[in-house]
C-alpha cells in the first residue's frame, strides 16, 4: 500500500509541475506579443510614420500638397484644416 502512496505522490507533483510550465509558458507567451507590439510602436515612430498631430502642424497649403504630390488627390481649398488632416491621414493610413 505504501508503493500506492508513493506513486499518487509522485503523480500529484508532476501534475503540479505540467501546470506551472503550461502557467509560465502563457505568461512568457503574452510578454513576447506585448514586446513585439512595443517594438512595432517604436519602428512606427523612428520611420516618421505620419500622424494627424503632425499632419496638424502644416498649413492647409502644405496638405494640399502632400495629397497632390503623394497620392494625386487634389484637395478643395474651401475645405477648411480639420477636414484636410483626416483626408490626408486616411490617404497614408489606407495605402
Amino acid at each position: 500500500m505504501g508503493w500506492l502512496k508513493n506513486l499518487w505522490r509522485r503523480l500529484l507533483n508532476k501534475t503540479t509541475i505540467d501546470e506551472k510550465v503550461v502557467e509560465t509558458y502563457n505568461e512568457l507567451k503574452e510578454d513576447v506579443v506585448d514586446v513585439v507590439e512595443e517594438v512595432r510602436d517604436v519602428l512606427d515612430v523612428v520611420k516618421g510614420k505620419v500622424t494627424k498631430a503632425k499632419l496638424r502642424a502644416l498649413t492647409k497649403k502644405q496638405l494640399q500638397e502632400q495629397a497632390e504630390s503623394n497620392f494625386g488627390v487634389e484637395l478643395q481649398s474651401s475645405m477648411n484644416k480639420s477636414t484636410m488632416v483626416n483626408k490626408v491621414y486616411e490617404l497614408y493610413h489606407n495605402n
